[in-house]
């Protein structure tokens, strides 16, 4: 069967996913997914591998022509126990809280309005909201029965966090490929998540004049914006 496939591997299964999502351009109820290596952290922080996936196009029907398998979660289960694990998260932490919970055709997300320790849910770069939003995933693979990386991703965002970064994101993307184009010379976004590095893929994928690539930066990735032919 011919389907395109691809391997990714990053700190954590999630994070590998989302890459070969953004390659592939599609939601992940379209993919399989093979776990080839889970993460580790090592000893002390020596010797951790990431983690390696393979993720593969769904064909519209199996081999024998039946209808293949949705592996994906119920939306309403998940729905369930990702605000029941939050809310109890939160109420852990003392911290007075709303919790809105919605859904998109890839995620479930979770929008918490906090009076205070906003800076704390978040961290720096939103590693804490991202370490924040790996927990209530796995706790939600415990409810389910069914592992992190099947069905929709949990997304947790905090006093509009993350849509306002994301308007920032595509705000400098463009500006900065438009410099890239009439300057000829390099342009480097550095420590950029795997949702942020969407939407400077989203935000530049229709000007031409410029092309891009993706290196590893620390816990991270790095996009360089690169002058590109005109030529095509």
């Amino acid at each position: 069967m011919d389907m395109k496939e691809v391997e990714k591997e990053a700190e954590t299964t999630e994070e590998a996913l989302e890459e070969a999502l953004i390659e592939l351009g599609v939601h992940r109820n379209k993919v399989f997914v093979e776990v080839l290596r889970k993460p580790s952290k090592g000893i002390f922080g020596i010797g951790g591998r990431k983690a390696k996936i393979r993720v593969a196009l769904k064909s519209k029907s199996g081999a024998d022509g039946s209808p293949q398998e949705d592996i994906s979660y119920s939306s309403e289960e998940v729905r369930e126990h990702a605000g029941e694990a939050t809310k109890k998260i939160l109420d852990i932490m003392g911290i007075n809280h709303s919790i809105n919970v919605s859904e998109t055709d890839s995620a479930i997300e979770l929008d918490l309005n906090v009076d205070e320790y906003q800076g704390l849910l978040i961290g720096k770069y939103g590693e804490t909201l991202r370490n924040f939003e790996y927990i209530v995933s796995r706790i939600v693979s415990s409810k389910t029965g069914k592992p992190p990386n099947r069905g929709k991703r949990i997304s947790i965002d905090v006093n509009d966090y993350k849509r306002k970064r994301e308007k920032e994101i595509e705000r400098k993307a463009v500006e900065a490929a438009k410099k890239v184009i009439e300057s000829g010379r390099p342009f480097t976004f550095h420590r950029m998540q795997a949702y942020e590095r969407k939407v400077v893929y989203t935000a530049v994928k229709e000007m031409s004049g410029v092309k891009f690539e993706t290196k590893e930066d620390g816990n991270a990735k790095k996009i360089t914006f690169l002058p590109a032919s005109r030529d095509n």
